[in-house]
């Protein structure tokens, strides 16, 4: 595959956020090197890591098409992103965990759509938990527009599945460490549309929950969440009766998360 030259901007650009992940990068960056459509960049931003990250990620300078971001200290995943997003220079942003891994046809796959479909600025597909087919995503897949409503009651997007127009104004919350993908998606969807392709193209390795499952995680969670509802209703995005429905929902399954979690630590 030929390597983007630094003079001709690239397409899309990818951002990984990288803390602790010498195990998981390269397969991560791996799967975006092998993807079918040419035109990208890779900008890694290890956030200030203390362990052998810095080692693993020397092995990927050797390629044009990655550059490797360091951070002086650590400032949680939405700086790093933020970092690497002002640093792109591609029409679109592509979102991937250090520890997931893209199907060969994603960036064809989506970004297909997204040209076809410019009246959506940001999209997501599904995801996996287990091996991606190798082959190629049917042609004829589906997309379900996902409304703004929609949105403040599930979260339908898994980050690693996100594609961003580079120009939206918007950027992760860099103060948060919990729920900053949450509330882009939604300061996105306030007035826009964005929609999600049928088909699953990313695999995720991270356990469901979190890494951890640990009770106080999950709540930090909550909290970022639930202030994330309280500053669109104070932005007058969602009324305060809204706002209380949401609320209530949001509490109900984390509840429901705290239960099934603990279950699981059970067995």
């Amino acid at each position: 595959m030929p390597e983007v030259s630094p003079e001709v901007s690239p397409e899309v650009s990818v951002l990984i956020p990288c803390y602790r992940c010498a195990a998981t990068i390269g397969r991560a960056v791996a799967s975006v090197l092998a993807q079918t459509m040419p035109s990208f960049e890779v900008i890694v931003v290890d956030d200030a890591s203390p362990d052998e990250t810095g080692r693993a990620l020397e092995s990927l300078r050797g390629d044009g098409r990655v550059r490797v971001v360091t951070l002086a200290r650590n400032g949680g995943a939405a700086v790093a992103r933020n970092a690497a997003w002002e640093a792109a220079r591609g029409d679109f942003v592509a979102l991937l965990d250090a520890d997931d891994a893209w199907h060969p046809r994603k960036l064809e796959t989506q970004l297909g759509f997204m040209r076809e479909h410019p009246e959506f600025p940001m999209t997501a597909h599904l995801h996996a938990f287990e091996d991606l087919p190798p082959g190629k995503p049917e042609r004829d897949a589906g997309f379900t527009e996902i409304s703004f409503r929609a949105m403040l009651y599930r979260n339908w997007f898994h980050t690693s599945s996100v594609i961003l127009r580079r120009d939206l104004p918007h950027r992760f919350a860099p103060g948060k460490r919990y729920g900053e993908d949450r509330q882009l998606w939604l300061d996105v969807a306030a007035g826009r549309r964005i929609a999600r392709i049928d088909l699953p193209l990313v695999r995720i390795y991270k356990p469901l929950y979190g890494v951890s499952g640990l009770s106080a995680d999950l709540w930090a969670m909550e909290t970022a969440e639930l202030a994330t509802f309280r500053g669109l209703h104070k932005s007058g995005l969602i009324s305060a009766p809204s706002m209380w429905v949401v609320l209530a929902w949001s509490i109900a399954r984390f509840l429901r998360r705290l239960v099934v979690v603990g279950l699981r630590r059970a067995r």
